[in-house]
């Protein structure tokens, strides 16, 4: 007999063992994205407690991620703010200029003002969720993060990239 798969549901908690570090958490959202908190702990902490925490980032991780087991679900709780409303992501399509804002489903044409400091629409999986956290906790910059994060420019003719200056933006 095979086992029953879990269904996850917003307000859905997971516990992300850290190793030595300790224990993060993060928490399904409306979106089916996932917010994780700043909170490092050396054990379970109540549901309260994580709720009163700020939210690090929110993004979207592989479902066959979140359904395998690795981070356990410790609980759930009732959405509040902005986790009852679908986040809003950064999209530039690879070899074009153009920039759109993605939220509920759909993309919208916008400014590069409007999405600088937006997350980037990325799935992430499990392990590159924990190497965040980790450098986060550990007060270092995350590269996947750095990399992704990047608005870039390319050359409209050949759709290649064109390399920026340090220090100087893309748009």
């Amino acid at each position: 007999m095979m086992a029953k798969r879990r269904k996850l549901s917003p307000g859905d908690v997971f516990e992300i063992n850290l190793g030595m570090l300790g224990l993060a958490y993060g928490v399904l959202a409306t979106g089916n994205d996932v917010a994780f908190y700043d909170v490092l702990a050396p054990s379970t902490p109540s549901l309260d407690m994580l709720t009163a925490r700020e939210i690090l980032f929110r993004v979207y991780v592989a479902e066959d991620g979140l359904l395998s087991g690795q981070w356990k679900i410790i609980g759930s709780i009732s959405l509040t703010g902005d986790l009852l409303k679908p986040c809003k992501y950064r999209n530039q399509p690879v070899g074009s200029n153009d920039l759109f804002v993605y939220q509920a489903q759909k993309f919208t044409p916008a400014a590069y003002d409007e999405v600088k400091d937006l997350e980037p629409l990325v799935v992430w999986f499990p392990m590159h969720i924990e190497e965040r956290l980790r450098d986060h906790f550990e007060g270092r910059p995350n590269k996947a993060f750095e990399f992704l994060s990047r608005i870039k420019r390319y050359d409209p003719s050949t759709h290649q990239e064109i390399p920026v200056s340090p220090g100087r933006s893309a748009r």
